[in-house]
């Protein structure tokens, strides 16, 4: 039961990041306001840290890593065959230019979210577990929202700086906005999935008990 749970972790983390990668070209606008617009992809992707969490609290933060590892290995992967996929002929036209528009990502975003994903996810789990530490393993909400506070707002920055100022050549100011506006609409979506972050904690520890510092072993 305990390497189901694992597994099925990891397959909705890997999927998520993928399809934000897939959602992320399309815009839509934010709430509250009339001139700003978000990516789609940004609506699912709290849910990577969130995943995240739940794993390092059960798990333990050697089995957190390898997830990441293998969502950035897996976005990377369907990257390159949407390009490869792009850069084959086409029987219409037409249809090359739509599917261009809907699946193709320039490379500096590509980099510029892979990168700002490496380094928030990894920093997300060094930080749960200081926090844990440093409160002797209390307050969950703590350690859980005190590390997507500082993971979220690195992984916000780092995406935005390349796309918007190195890429797009954004003025220092518009570019500053974009992120804090950013930052604040991924920490409201982060915030709210709180109560599922105990009540997936709450129940895997229910049914899989503490976690251990054996090694999962996935039967073949």
């Amino acid at each position: 039961m305990k390497e189901k749970f694992y597994t099925s972790i990891v397959s909705f983390f890997c999927l998520v990041v993928v399809v934000t990668s897939l959602l992320s070209a399309k815009l839509f606008p934010a709430p509250f306001s009339s001139n700003f617009y978000l990516p789609v992809g940004m609506l699912c992707y709290p849910f990577t840290f969130l995943a995240g969490n739940i794993v390092t609290e059960i798990y333990g933060s050697r089995h957190a890593s390898f997830m990441i590892y293998l969502g950035f290995g897996l976005a990377l992967i369907t990257h390159f065959f949407i390009d490869f996929a792009i850069s084959l002929p086409s029987s219409n036209p037409e249809i090359q230019v739509a599917f261009k528009a809907a699946f193709g990502l320039n490379g500096i975003t590509i980099y510029g979210s892979m990168l700002a994903f490496i380094i928030s996810q990894t920093l997300e789990i060094k930080l749960f577990l200081f926090i844990k530490k440093l409160t002797n393993g209390k307050y969950l909400w703590l350690r859980n929202n005190g590390a997507i506070v500082v993971s979220q707002f690195i992984d916000t920055f780092i995406a935005n700086w390349i796309l918007l100022y190195l890429g797009m050549k954004l003025d220092l100011e518009q570019t500053i906005h974009i992120i804090l506006a950013c930052y604040v609409y991924k920490l409201i979506l982060s915030f709210c999935g709180t109560p599922l972050f105990y009540g997936f904690v709450y129940l895997l520890k229910n049914n899989i008990g503490q976690p251990d510092s054996k090694p999962i072993v996935v039967d073949a």
